[in-house]
Formats: C-alpha cells, sequence, structure tokens
C-alpha cells in the first residue's frame, strides 16, 4: 500500500477497528494537506480525500461543516472526472444522504 492509498482510506472504516474519530480527523486532515500540496487540489486521490473529511464530520454531527467540503468534492470529480464517472456518482449520493440528514429534502432531488 502506498502512502497516498493509505491517505485516501476511508476514516470510517478505521473507526470500525476501535479507533475514535477525533485521531482520524487529524489524520485525514493531514493526508488531505499532504496530497492538495504534492498532487492538487483537482486530483482524484485529493477530491476523495476531501469526500472522507466531509463523512467524518458528518458522522461527528457537525454536518454544516461538511456540506461545503462534500459541494467541493462533487464539483471537482464532475470537473475532472465526468458527471457519469464512479467517484462522482458516489459524491452525488454522499451530498444527497447529507443534505436529506439536514432536512433540505428539496436540494437532495436532482
Amino acid at each position: 500500500m502506498t502512502r497516498f492509498s493509505r491517505c485516501r482510506l476511508s476514516p470510517l472504516s478505521l473507526t470500525k477497528k476501535g479507533n475514535s474519530l477525533t485521531p482520524c480527523a487529524s489524520r485525514v486532515k493531514r493526508c488531505l494537506a499532504l496530497l492538495w500540496l504534492t498532487l492538487g487540489a483537482l486530483h482524484p486521490h485529493t477530491l476523495i480525500a476531501v469526500g472522507n473529511l466531509a463523512g467524518l464530520l458528518k458522522a461527528q454531527g457537525k454536518l454544516k461543516e461538511a456540506e461545503p467540503l462534500m459541494q467541493r468534492a462533487l464539483e471537482g470529480c464532475e470537473a475532472t472526472l465526468g458527471a457519469l464517472h464512479p467517484s462522482t456518482l458516489i459524491a452525488v449520493g454522499n451530498l444527497a444522504q447529507l443534505l436529506q440528514a439536514q432536512g433540505k429534502l428539496d436540494e437532495a432531488e436532482p
């Protein structure tokens, strides 16, 4: 496993191993900063890390903080990978679930 693939690991999968969410957040933020500097803001690995951080914030109940990150991940995936790429479709679903959790059902619809 490469350094970058470890950075892309879902922080939520780490919690299943008994780790708490707080240390995961700092690791994901660190990985995101590393990816941003080395690969750029629109690289697929960076976009996945942005989405992972948003998912972690959502799991912590920080829905308002997660929303702009999920928006950024989706917009980056659409711009870089196209609207029908699997990563873009995952980002669409993640944002829709977050909006639903916030009670923003009208915004969650396509």
